[in-house]
């Protein structure tokens, strides 16, 4: 791992609000069961991926999945299919917990850090079917664009942790991010825009987000782009 301290100066997050009782009980007792546990690149223990990249499971990835509302619905519709989920905040990891838990939902494995850092300094051992990134933060003033997470590093760690015929979904309601997103992607040669998403042959419907839900009552226009590995 990387001890450069301005190697990620600038991120697309910032720290959030206090973690409640029951979401703090979630991680102690909950996290280890569907933990991925990063300490450095050479010790990380990889074995929960590593089973599913020899099992023929098709295998998903949300980036930054907030509550975990989006990621437990998936996987509580696919089965068969197994998620990983990487998020940053653990009030948001402690809430997907007790989702998880009450559903009783055990395809899911969560890497609690930042997912621009996980993708850059860590080998994972895996390829996945489909890339989720919904609802990322628009970052919607312009002393902050240089937070957002769709940029063209970040387009070449996606193509590297993608199968052959593998998709990575963006969704977003801020106009100014999707026409900046479709710029950064067409001038990225790894990926080419489905023009019709239901000839991926492993596509995985996403739910409506509490964001999206927000961005339609403010009279947002929702974008969703996907992009396959040319």
């Amino acid at each position: 791992m990387s001890k450069d301290p301005e190697r990620r100066s600038v991120r697309s997050y910032v720290k959030r609000g206090k973690i409640t009782p029951a979401q703090l009980r979630a991680l102690e007792e909950l996290l280890p069961t569907y933990a991925i546990e990063l300490s450095s690149t050479d010790s990380t223990d990889f074995s929960k991926l590593q089973s599913v990249a020899h099992s023929s499971h098709s295998h998903y990835l949300e980036i930054g999945f907030g509550n975990g509302s989006s990621l437990a619905y998936m996987a509580s519709q696919y089965p068969g299919a197994r998620f990983t989920g990487i998020e940053v905040h653990r009030s948001g990891v402690g809430r997907l917990l007790i989702e998880l838990d009450k559903k009783e939902i055990g395809n899911v494995q969560i890497i609690n850090h930042d997912a621009v850092e996980v993708l850059r300094d860590y080998q994972l051992p895996i390829k996945f079917d489909g890339i989720y990134l919904l609802f990322p933060d628009p970052w919607p003033k312009k002393r902050h664009h240089k937070r957002r997470i769709v940029t063209p590093e970040f387009a070449l760690l996606i193509a590297n942790v993608i199968k052959p015929d593998g998709y990575f979904y963006i969704a977003t309601d801020y106009q100014h991010y999707a026409d900046e997103i479709q710029l950064i992607m067409h001038e990225c040669p790894q990926f080419n825009l489905v023009s019709n998403p239901q000839t991926l042959p492993n596509l995985i419907k996403r739910p409506e987000t509490k964001y999206e839900k927000r961005g339609l009552r403010l009279e947002h226009k929702i974008t969703d782009l996907i992009y396959q590995l040319a």
